[in-house]
């Protein structure tokens, strides 16, 4: 696909199938990364969402086969992008969004990837999906999504997770709860499908009140924690840490601090 064509092409796609709405993170030759435009699409896309009577589930996805979404776009991020603050406006539009959200898990995610699907009620996974926050692999720490994993992982694992950048594959993140269901990939349709079909056969009004109310339980201090997380974040890419691994990981060479580590 040529520079042309990836620009032209909206960064979201959204399909109605039956009481569900589907949207897709469709930049596929950059791992369906998130950019200012597509965090921007996807939040408006939920809103859309919320106030559409006919939509009683949304199932979230990213397009082909290799990724989820590989998290924040850093060739935007190092040219001075808004991405990352409209990430936190996206957190919070999940959060109090009030109709069931299914995470279609087709490939990796990673860092805010990881996030949105942890964000959602549900989530169904492909054989083949990673979970994992490499961020500090480009000496940037994942301040906004510490919460949502904070509140669904042990503190060890969750130490490993993100200090040690250790992925955990599909298994192991049903082993801990992460994920609802692991299929095959030729079959990941038919279990989303299911799923929001169970979901959108709850009683709406009801389902609405509780849904924001059990994420609020969940995740108990995401808003105050967002608040701050602008100013760390702020800090964190004013360090030269940062501006130095990112420079590494565009020109595909090892971060400086990285080079005597025996896994790169």
């Amino acid at each position: 696909m040529s520079a042309a064509e990836e620009t032209s092409r909206p960064p979201l796609r959204r399909e109605r199938r039956e009481d569900a709405v589907w949207l897709t993170l469709d930049r596929p030759e950059r791992g369906n990364a998130l950019d200012a435009e597509l965090v921007g699409a996807l939040t408006a896309a939920l809103a859309d969402c919320a106030e559409d009577g006919a939509t009683r589930a949304v199932c979230l996805t990213g397009a082909g086969e290799r990724a989820f979404c590989a998290g924040g776009d850093l060739s935007e991020i190092a040219a001075g992008g808004e991405a990352l603050g409209a990430y936190a406006e996206l957190l919070r539009a999940m959060a109090r969004f009030p109709k069931p959200l299914v995470a279609r898990l087709n490939g990796h995610a990673m860092g805010g990837g990881l996030g949105i699907a942890l964000l959602c009620d549900q989530v169904i996974a492909a054989e083949g999906a990673t979970l994992s926050t490499p961020e500090l692999g480009v000496g940037l720490f994942p301040w906004m999504i510490l919460p949502v994993l904070a509140a669904q992982l042990p503190p060890k694992v969750l130490g490993s997770l993100v200090l040690g950048r250790e992925a955990l594959d599909a298994r192991r993140a049903a082993d801990l709860g992460l994920v609802a269901k692991i299929t095959p990939a030729a079959e990941l349709d038919a279990a989303c499908t299911d799923a929001l079909a169970r979901l959108a056969a709850l009683p709406p009004t009801v389902r609405a009140e509780g849904i924001v109310h059990l994420r609020r339980t969940q995740f108990t201090g995401l808003d105050a924690h967002l608040a701050g997380a602008a100013e760390r974040l702020a800090w964190n890419m004013d360090q030269e840490e940062f501006r130095a691994g990112v420079a590494a990981f565009l020109a595909k060479r090892p971060a400086p601090w990285a080079r005597a580590s025996p896994k790169d």
